[in-house]
């Protein structure tokens, strides 16, 4: 069956195996190209109203750190910025020791490669348009 007909209107048979997450997944889209809509135009609606407090929570914080003024929402930015070591995370034995093996690999992985690449050139440079020129 490639189509299907009811009340007067035809459908295509993919529309009649669409799942509720199809469905949703359409609807998102559409309420994200209203939310782009409406904040190129400036013009605010139910789905631009995140994206306006969010970027407005940006510019308050901005100015936070440009100034002296301080807000909660800006005291972990600044707080940052006066002392990065204090929000540094302590590595575990386990991490470092993840992190080495980690290491390893990649460097095994890239000689490999080089291996590779070393068998598969066969020592000559250049070539023609399609490919390497055969000498007569």
């Amino acid at each position: 069956m490639t189509h299907a007909f009811e009340d007067g209107a035809v459908y295509e048979s993919k529309l009649l195996d669409m799942t509720s997450d199809d469905l949703l997944e359409k609807f998102f889209r559409g309420v994200r190209q209203v939310a782009a809509l409406s904040l190129a135009v400036n013009h605010p609606t139910l789905a631009s109203l995140p994206h306006i407090f969010a970027n407005a929570t940006k510019n308050l914080i901005a100015l936070s750190l440009a100034t002296d003024y301080t807000f909660k929402e800006s005291k972990v930015f600044k707080d940052y910025l006066e002392n990065p070591d204090a929000f540094k995370k302590e590595e575990t034995k386990e991490e470092a020791g993840e992190e080495e093996e980690g290491e390893k690999e990649k460097e095994e992985e890239e000689e490999a490669g080089k291996d590779e690449a070393d068998e598969e050139s066969d020592g000559q440079i250049g070539g023609g348009l399609f490919g390497a020129e055969e000498e007569d």
